[in-house]
């Protein structure tokens, strides 16, 4: 007898093969080799080269250099571009003085024998102004030095007055003048820090004689190019008519007066 196949034993085979090719696709998913990885390319990104600026190469004024000799430094000449500067002489801060030994009688000597001693008068009022070249020094320019000749003072109140009063006639020629009119013996270039030595001839005027006067000069340029030196010279007291008043206790007075000028000079302006 035949047996009846009934339609929900075909619902079920339909079922079962759909469930089977589910399965299958699912294991097919799963066993699928991976995927290989892409390629990175480096991508590299040309740049252009900027073109070199050109920086100005400043000199500097000075230049330092080892000496070999030692550990010392030594600053060398000034750069020349700095071409012609003026200078002032400071009063307040340099010094004119004068010297000349005498025999002086006093109650210390008993009043017979003299004792030898050097009298000294100075004053802190010059002026003045120069120009200097630094291109060449040796054309410089030097103006007229004045040096106020009531101001000077001795350790000696009546001395003092004699020397303003009676020697230099102050009150009639209050000033003692130096006209430059040549320069001997300067250097075309000045080293910072190092004294040079030259000369400066000119015309000397005390009260109203006037007569040729030489005055050796030593000056050092500092850093700040400020200058510090100093000037002497042997003035003739006779060529000049500087007669010393006749006091009993003093004699043997030398014809020779040294005078010297120390002096701080500054860029005019500063």
């Amino acid at each position: 007898m035949k047996k009846e196949i009934r339609p929900v034993h075909l619902v079920g085979i339909l079922v079962a093969m759909v469930v089977i090719s589910i399965a299958s696709c699912a294991e097919s998913e799963v066993t699928q080799p991976a995927i290989e990885e892409a390629e990175i390319s480096t991508v590299i990104v040309e740049t252009a080269t900027p073109e070199p600026i050109e920086v100005p190469v400043v000199e500097p004024t000075t230049t330092i250099e080892e000496v070999n000799g030692d550990n010392s430094e030594q600053i060398s000449t000034i750069d020349l571009n700095l071409g012609v500067m003026g200078y002032v002489i400071l009063p307040g801060e340099s010094t004119v003085r004068f010297e000349l030994d005498e025999d002086l009688r006093s109650a210390l000597t008993t009043w017979h024998q003299g004792s030898r001693i050097t009298v000294v008068g100075a004053t802190d009022q010059v002026f003045g102004r120069f120009a200097l070249d630094f291109s060449n020094l040796t054309l410089s320019r030097f103006e007229d030095i004045q040096i106020d000749a009531h101001s000077f003072k001795t350790d000696d109140f009546w001395r003092t007055r004699a020397v303003q009063n009676e020697i230099l006639e102050s009150e009639a020629y209050p000033f003692i003048n130096f006209s430059p009119t040549q320069i001997e013996n300067l250097a075309e270039s000045v080293p910072l820090g190092e004294s040079i030595t030259f000369n400066i001839m000119g015309d000397l005027t005390i009260r109203d004689i006037t007569l040729p006067q030489t005055f050796v000069v030593s000056a050092t340029l500092q850093p700040d190019l400020a200058i510090l030196g100093n000037a002497s010279t042997l003035v003739d007291r006779d060529n000049y008519g500087l007669v010393i008043p006749g006091v009993p206790h003093v004699s043997n007075v030398e014809e020779e007066v040294e005078l010297y000028i120390d002096f701080v000079a500054r860029k005019a302006g500063e």
